[in-house]
């Protein structure tokens, strides 16, 4: 079953395009309702890859992000940009740019 299949599901991903990575968190927050965010920490660039029920959390110095990339707890600066998502016949799509 994926990890995306019940409401607060959530998944970190990496995608590759035109030789750019780029690693992804995806959480379902609602039956239609996705919300993708680089994964990229605004401190001091580690991977968020940690999950506190529905905050994402950085392993390197803690900061925490709730589902729409908002800080919750510093010492992050700013959010975690979010990513365009669509979401139609079982097909999630996310735009990267």
């Amino acid at each position: 079953m994926s990890p995306l299949a019940d409401v607060w599901g959530h998944a970190r991903t990496l995608v590759e395009h035109a030789g750019i990575v780029r690693y992804v968190l995806v959480m379902r927050t609602g039956n239609d309702v996705f919300t993708a965010l680089n994964a990229i920490c605004t401190h001091e660039g580690c991977i968020v890859s940690g999950i506190d029920g529905a905050v994402f959390v950085c392993p390197c110095h803690g900061s925490r992000y709730d589902h729409t990339g908002a800080v919750v707890r510093g010492p992050a600066p700013a959010a975690l940009p979010r990513l365009t998502t669509a979401f139609s016949g079982d097909i999630l799509t996310v735009r990267l740019s």
